[in-house]
């Protein structure tokens, strides 16, 4: 047997399931949940820019209704 399929073995066996299951598996949720945080902390900062974007399209909609309030001959 060559070294690749020696290492194929070794990864498809339940030795290298259980060790990922016990050390590796931990560690990417961890990675995971950071990832998930960072997601979070940027929409938290950008809070301001979604609730500016609201009132814009809010005072639009108002424009847009007193302009078709007001008659077309004024």
């Amino acid at each position: 047997m060559n070294e690749i399929e020696v290492a194929k073995k070794v990864l498809e066996s339940k030795v290298a399931e259980k060790l990922y299951n016990d050390a590796a598996s931990p560690s990417f949720r961890e990675l995971g949940k950071v990832g998930s945080d960072v997601v979070k902390t940027a929409r938290l900062l950008l809070a301001p820019l979604q609730i500016a974007a609201t009132f814009q399209d809010r005072f639009e909609r108002f424009l847009r209704e007193l302009n078709e309030r007001v008659p077309e001959d004024r």
